[in-house]
């Protein structure tokens, strides 16, 4: 029981000073890499086609009320190639409150150099943030601070920058320069010093002609949890089975496989290995996750590795 209270009382925190925007991001950290567009607009329509990725994410599993997280993305060039488009739709949950959000995107692209795309894109939405306090376990009598529930809307106004070809990836993007904070009591504003910035990249190295190797990492950033990067490598046989392993700052190590059924389906899987605060108190993190490209021209080398 003891054990159990401690761990509510982390997930209540957690909750309450930093469920924002940024939950997009923290939900598919796991599996960055197979969906390049949840972390970076500027990735829209990079797999030259219309493609489409959903993922359910339970991270903590074991704990009541520990995160979960459902994602749905969609992105696709347009007819005129410079231009790209795209949605995101989210939901997050941590104990007593939700996160829902939806994102649009608009992207140019321009080459530069052969098979080589730069890509800029803006991304606005909104985030319907909500706490139902009254639903929360008290250890002592009724405390004012849990006497109502609370609901808001943030608006979000997010960027990307990337660079990429075939077998390589680069990217810089900040989810969004609206940042509000339930704990204070604050309603958004613009503040890009408070705002989290993630640097991606990754290179695909062909080891011999059934094996290819996959390195890439991921950096983010922001004031309230200093910098926090995952490396990665992925080893993919016969471009068909995808076998990774993630390391991240924070110590905790990701698993993942993955399987590209068909030329326009992948579907993967990842557990992780928490080293934080709640370890011992949880059964570790589980991410599924379905991508199918419905459109994929002939002209592209299949599959497309992020």
């Amino acid at each position: 029981m003891k054990r159990t209270t401690i761990a509510l009382i982390c997930l209540t925190l957690t909750a309450s000073a930093g469920f924002e925007a940024s939950a997009q991001n923290e939900m598919i950290a796991s599996q960055f890499v197979h969906n390049q567009y949840a972390i970076n607009p500027a990735f829209g329509g990079s797999r030259e086609g219309l493609t489409v990725f959903g993922s359910f994410r339970r991270q903590w599993a074991g704990i009541s009320g520990s995160p979960q997280s459902l994602l749905l993305t969609a992105h696709t060039p347009l007819k005129n190639q410079q231009l790209t488009t795209g949605l995101s739709v989210y939901r997050q949950s941590i104990h007593v409150s939700d996160n829902t959000g939806v994102q649009a995107s608009v992207g140019y692209r321009f080459r530069i150099g052969s098979g080589t795309w730069m890509a800029l894109a803006l991304q606005p939405g909104v985030s319907i943030r909500s706490s139902n306090w009254t639903d929360t376990d008290l250890m002592e009598g009724d405390d004012p601070v849990f006497a109502e529930n609370e609901s808001n809307a943030t608006p979000l106004a997010g960027f990307g920058i990337s660079v990429y070809e075939a077998n390589f990836f680069a990217g810089f993007s900040v989810p969004t320069l609206m940042v509000a904070d339930d704990f204070d009591r604050r309603d958004a504003e613009f503040a890009p010093d408070q705002a989290t910035y993630i640097l991606t990249g990754g290179y695909l190295w062909q080891a011999d002609e059934q094996v290819h190797l996959q390195p890439s990492v991921m950096a983010r950033y922001d004031k309230r949890d200093d910098l926090v990067a995952n490396v990665n490598l992925d080893v993919i046989y016969r471009r068909m089975f995808w076998l990774g392993a993630s390391w991240q700052t924070t110590g905790d190590i990701i698993a993942t496989v993955a399987c590209q059924a068909l030329p326009q389906l992948r579907v993967a899987y990842s557990y992780g290995y928490c080293a934080g605060d709640l370890k011992g108190f949880n059964s570790g993190t589980h991410e599924v996750s379905v991508q199918y490209d419905f459109v994929y021209p002939k002209r592209v080398q299949s599959p497309r590795f992020y």
